[in-house]
């Protein structure tokens, strides 16, 4: 038997109290929210969706985002955000 499958993925901040789409290189500032459904599962509503079909591509997607991030000092790390 053949199985298929598609991995889709999404990079998301909490900063401030603001979700960030890590993914989303224009930042345009769309809004994200998180909602539950009635079987108790949490959905990420408005965030960016990239298709991934190798490990690089995945690598890709991690190192975009983390170019995004918002970083600042803390007294535990410097990169903590």
């Amino acid at each position: 038997r053949t199985h298929k499958f598609s991995l889709r993925v999404s990079f998301l901040e909490i900063y401030n109290e603001e979700i960030r789409d890590l993914l989303d290189e224009r930042q345009r500032g769309k809004p994200i929210s998180l909602r539950e459904d009635s079987h108790g599962e949490v959905m990420v509503v408005g965030a960016e969706e990239v298709e991934v079909r190798t490990r690089q591509a995945m690598l890709d997607c991690l190192h975009r985002g983390a170019l995004l991030r918002s970083t600042g000092s803390t007294g535990m790390n410097e990169l903590s955000s």
